[in-house]
């Protein structure tokens, strides 16, 4: 066993403890919470948060990518972020993605990117503004998170200068989203 599946099987306990830990939040009632597939061949999905009741105008979207170090973590850690940004008027997306060392980080981006997607084809279902999308995220999230937003810049200047091939990542339709501090 090499150290990063070692590391990662440590991991992978201690987040599965601070799941089990959390506590419930209140009001968690005026939240409906659905699963839905991002890619299932691989079992991977994502938790959409929306308030409760009919909105005059499409809400804000965040899609939150949680933290884990690249090698542990799921989606259901951010639960209770999810649950209050939601009591707060905007619709939360957050997605699973594959860990290393069942994937590498090409691998990890091409998921958000999928969950990406998966956000555009399903924000007006849910009652989202794909037009106002913003993203959270923590640790190896928030890496996995820029690396996603900088794809097309990385996608032509500097991964093909890599000896590693990116074939395997896709694009989505960037024209609509727009980066911005």
């Amino acid at each position: 066993m090499n150290i990063i599946t070692r590391a990662s099987v440590k991991e992978r306990i201690h987040v599965e403890q601070i799941i089990r830990s959390q506590p419930r939040m209140h009001n968690s009632d005026l939240v409906d919470i659905v699963t839905i597939p991002v890619r299932k061949c691989l079992g991977l999905s994502m938790d959409v948060y929306k308030p409760v009741g009919e909105f005059k105008e499409p809400l804000p979207i965040i899609l939150d990518v949680h933290g884990g170090g690249l090698i542990a973590g799921r989606k259901e850690q951010n639960r209770n972020l999810g649950i209050q940004l939601a009591r707060r008027g905007y619709i939360v997306f957050i997605p699973d993605y594959r860990l290393v060392p069942e994937t590498d980080i090409f691998g990890q981006i091409s998921d958000i990117l999928d969950a990406l997607a998966v956000i555009e084809a399903k924000a007006a279902e849910f009652g989202g503004n794909i037009e106002k999308l913003f993203v959270t995220a923590d640790s190896a999230g928030a890496f996995l998170a820029s690396a996603a937003a900088l794809w097309p810049l990385l996608r032509y200047t500097i991964l093909p200068r890599c000896s590693r091939s990116s074939a395997a990542l896709k694009g989505i339709s960037r024209k609509r989203f727009r980066l911005s501090a």
